[in-house]
């Protein structure tokens, strides 16, 4: 109905109308007693005590000193409630333009009038029932016999001059009474009609509409099936769930604890250092036999032979050390391949039952969006469609609902766990618009299907539409006057 979709065109520009008023400066002058002049706003004077409150750049004329604009600060919010503005005046406007009304009060005086003629044409119908019980037709063929009789009588000859014309006067009574009837009935039939025929025009609308909805639908025998089938599925995740959070909490018992992980990692990279050093130890050996070899060649001295058998050994010696260093390395390189590896899949075991009921929030407020968690299960960056955006990068509005939605998450997995704990937002949303706040509204209802939500706002109007149980602090002070 365009009169219903008027109304809430009209709440929805009452809202944005408050919430840039509460954003916007505020304004007010007092004049001097002795003030001669003046300012002027929009062609008029500004009265003593009067508060202005712009949306908008606003022109102030001093007289005697010249003009004065103030223009207010627009955030990405308010610029964005402003265009939102316009378009909701715009829509707003354009239907009471369909409807053919100058406002909306004249709109809703056109609807009851419109209500006042059905019910009149209602009423109608059932005088025209009652008047005409056997239809129009009959009724038109009474009036025909009575006017047939009364035209018979005045021919006919009468035994009595006062009989005839007492039956004169009753036929013409009669007469009029069946003319003001049959008008009557003629009007109501009119009526009658119009009605009718809206009335078909809006069933054969409803027909189609239902129609529509049963081709959605389906038919009973498949909506019945694809309800066992959601089941048989829900069933089976909450089952695959379980395993895996107890699959987490084993892993979590085994895995090694940060101490012991550090640990770990600075032996490693002590072996690599030793690895090190042992190649450059090798490296300098090598040199040394190279120049011996040189040395030998020209020596033909006596102790040659010894020489070379001592430095043999010497050779023998380091690439025994360095083929054990060698294998500790390799040995350490595989112990931290494995504890990376492991480390992976204890996160993707950590991360997997998270990001699964974040998926279901993040639907409801970024659709065909993706999130991915960092190894500290913090939101990393956000992908839409093929394109992956570092959180770094997204407005700061975006980040905060990500990090709330990260927050229902793991909220979600406790209580899913059997440990419930509740959820408590301190003036969250701040940077969020009206729709994205609308889907940010839905996922908080969403999870507090599961576990208990607690906002903290001073923002009353803002969060109306959030539902839930209000709890109002009254000051202390307050109460101690009141007592």
């Amino acid at each position: 109905m365009l009169v219903s979709a008027a109304r809430r065109e009209a709440a929805a520009i009452l809202k944005l109308e408050t919430r840039l008023t509460a954003a916007a400066p505020r304004i007010s002058m007092h004049y001097s007693a002795d003030a001669a002049a003046r300012i002027m706003v929009d062609g008029r004077a500004l009265a003593d005590g009067e508060v202005l409150t712009p949306v908008r750049p606003l022109l102030l004329e001093i007289e005697g000193i010249g003009t004065l604009t103030i223009a207010p600060t627009r955030s990405e919010d308010t610029a964005h409630d402003a265009a939102d503005l316009d378009a909701r005046r715009a829509q707003l406007a354009a239907l009471l333009q369909r409807v053919g009304a100058a406002s909306l009060d004249d709109a809703e005086r056109m609807l009851a009038e419109r209500r006042a003629i059905e019910a009149d044409i209602a009423g109608a119908t059932a005088q025209l029932k009652a008047v005409a019980p056997q239809g129009l037709e009959r009724l038109q063929r009474a009036h025909d016999d009575i006017c047939a009789q009364a035209t018979a009588l005045g021919a006919a000859q009468a035994s009595s001059q006062e009989d005839v014309e007492l039956r004169a006067e009753e036929l013409t009574h009669a007469l009029e009474s069946a003319e003001q009837a049959l008008s009557d009935a003629m009007r109501d039939e009119r009526r009658s009609s119009e009605a009718l025929a809206t009335n078909a025009a809006r069933s054969e609308e409803q027909g189609r509409r239902i129609a529509q909805l049963m081709q959605e639908v389906g038919a009973p025998e498949q909506r019945a099936r694809t309800r066992a089938a959601k089941l048989a599925a829900f069933e089976a995740a909450r089952a695959n769930l379980n395993a895996a959070v107890r699959e987490a909490t084993a892993w979590r018992e085994k895995s090694p604890d940060e101490a012991r992980f550090a640990e770990m990692k600075r032996t490693c990279e002590a072996s690599e250092a030793s690895l090190h050093r042992a190649k450059e130890e090798l490296a300098s050996l090598r040199r040394t036999e190279a120049g011996l070899e040189g040395e030998l060649r020209s020596d033909r001295a006596e102790d040659v032979s010894a020489r070379v058998d001592e430095l043999t050994a010497q050779l023998a010696r380091a690439e025994t050390r360095c083929r054990d260093l060698q294998e500790e390395a390799a040995a350490l390189q595989l112990l931290s391949g494995e504890f990376d590896a492991a480390a992976a899949r204890t996160h993707e075991r950590f991360a997997r039952p998270v990001i699964e009921r974040l998926e279901a929030y993040l639907q409801l407020v970024i659709p065909q969006a993706q999130l991915t968690l960092g190894d500290d299960l913090a939101p990393r960056a956000l992908r839409r469609g093929t394109v992956a955006e570092e959180l770094t990068r997204l407005s700061d509005g975006t980040q905060e609902q990500l990090s709330l939605l990260v927050r229902l998450a793991f909220a979600r997995l406790l209580a899913d766990g059997g440990t419930p704990a509740p959820l408590i937002l301190d003036d969250a949303l701040a940077y969020a618009g009206d729709e994205r706040m609308g889907r940010m509204f839905a996922a908080l209802r969403h999870a507090a299907k599961s576990h208990q939500v607690i906002v903290l706002t001073c923002h009353e109007r803002a969060f109306a539409e959030l539902g839930g149980h209000q709890v109002i602090l009254d000051s202390w002070d307050d109460r101690r006057a009141a007592a």
